[in-house]
């Protein structure tokens, strides 16, 4: 079977971005204040400049040379027409700030509406996202109502953030060297300062798209790929993670979940009837699914690519997910649900079905649980979903938190795994990515192979 090694990326690679983003951080304090008003569009300009040349590179590792070629030139003009009219509209020197407040206020309205969530439901990080939501969206009204008179103390802001942001670099640089993540008994996690939700989301975005632009390839093969470490200190996977690219259009990841042994373990609205706004805010389910159908329904009939990443844990950190699966039981009773056509026992192949958990019972033999009690009792989008359940289970087992001040989305999530993917001394050790059901049978057993049973 054919396996492909991926290098990691060295420590001295980390270690020079932190040392970047800190001398960044502190000399933005020396920018004379007459420089300053433009200083965010040079900083818009760079990153473009920048962003031209990943993207060109980008192509050029598939042999895609003009595409590459092109859209470095269309980057490359665009930051220059941004240099150029500064200088003749104000407007653009302030553009920035205006945006930057703008987006403030929209993260701070989400924030508020999860502060309200944890109240009503007598979950935790009432208070935490709720002094989040004032601050952000104090700060984006004073920035998007009067940019002028406070574009100079945004600096300071920005100056703070990018020192704090290097700190969790270093971390990530001095655990790489001291091999600390490796540690049996090790069960505190680092929790990352998160990119801003803007910055985050647009190269999650560009992640997912050149999954699809890879994928679309006609010289591309749809099969599952194998990629292990090309160094690494285990070669048994004992627990998957696993992100579902469920929407080409929208070029974002759908849903996460956590496979043991033979069994997917899933959080989310399973119980259709009780769904409101599409299922955005629902009645908190909970279904344990069998691995191989799960698997191929997810590929075969929902159209799903799937990115399974796969960790090796101690026997005491995977003892802490199946103690937490447990107790979650706890708080769960079985959903029985309608199955409108019983006399229908083979799905049609390639038809997507509208109502998931009747489709898991119907077909695939899973167990759906309502959840009456805990802090998982009601799902809501952005918050307690798919994310937060997964992120809990892996709490006490070492492995890196999403982010600090994030939103919590299946893409964070990718986003972290496939950073810790590629940074050695960890124990995301392999990943695979599940293009299409050839072969699944063999290759599924490079995943989770651990004997477990919650019910028992």
């Amino acid at each position: 079977m054919a396996r492909k090694k991926i290098k990691q990326r060295k420590p001295i690679v980390t270690f020079l971005v932190a040392l970047g983003v800190t001398l960044l951080g502190i000399g933005l304090l020396f920018v004379p204040d007459e420089t300053l008003e433009y200083l965010l569009v040079l900083i818009i300009s760079v990153s473009l400049i920048l962003g031209g040349i990943s993207f060109m590179i980008q192509r050029f590792q598939i042999k895609k040379y003009l595409q590459g070629i092109i859209g470095l030139v269309v980057f490359l003009l665009v930051a220059a027409v941004l240099l150029v009219l500064q200088y003749y509209f104000w407007v653009l020197t302030i553009a920035p700030c205006v945006l930057i407040g703008i987006v403030a206020i929209l993260v701070g309205i989400v924030r508020a509406a999860i502060c309200v969530n944890c109240f009503v439901n007598g979950y935790r990080g009432g208070i935490m996202n709720g002094i989040f939501a004032l601050v952000l969206i104090v700060t984006g009204l004073l920035l998007t109502f009067s940019p002028l008179e406070h574009i100079f103390a945004l600096r300071y802001f920005i100056s703070l953030y990018l020192i704090i942001y290097a700190i969790t670099i270093f971390g990530d640089f001095y655990a790489e060297v001291t091999l600390t993540e490796l540690e049996e008994d090790r069960m505190r996690r680092r929790t990352h300062i998160s990119l801003p939700n803007l910055i985050t989301a647009f190269k999650i975005k560009n992640m997912v798209t050149d999954i699809y632009k890879k994928i679309d390839d006609k010289e591309f093969e749809k099969k599952i790929y194998v990629e292990d470490k090309e160094t690494s200190n285990f070669d048994t996977v004992n627990l998957e993670i696993n992100l579902h690219l469920t929407d080409p259009k929208g070029n974002q990841f759908g849903h996460m979940d956590i496979a043991i042994g033979d069994t997917v373990y899933s959080y989310g609205t399973y119980d259709k009837s009780k769904n409101k706004l599409g299922g955005f805010i629902s009645q908190g389910t909970y279904a344990e699914i069998p691995k191989l159908p799960y698997y191929k329904y997810c590929v075969e009939n929902c159209g799903d690519n799937v990115i399974s990443y796969g960790a090796c844990f101690s026997e005491k950190q995977l003892d802490s997910v199946k103690e937490k699966l447990k107790m979650f039981k706890q708080y769960c009773i079985p959903l029985e649900l309608k199955i409108r056509h019983p006399e229908v026992t083979v799905p049609k192949p390639g038809r997507r079905y509208g109502d998931a958990g009747e489709f898991l019972v119907q077909f695939l033999n899973a167990k759906i649980y309502t959840v009456v009690d805990g802090s998982f009792k009601s799902y809501f989008g952005v918050n307690t979903n798919c994310v937060m359940f997964a992120d809990w289970l892996l709490s006490d087992t070492g492995i890196d938190a999403v982010s600090m001040g994030g939103l919590r989305t299946p893409g964070a999530f990718y986003y972290m795994l496939e950073n810790m993917f590629y940074r050695p001394n960890n124990r995301i050790i392999r990943k695979i990515s599940y293009f299409s059901t050839d072969g699944i049978e063999e290759k599924i057993k490079l995943g989770s192979n651990v004997e477990f049973d919650v019910n028992k």
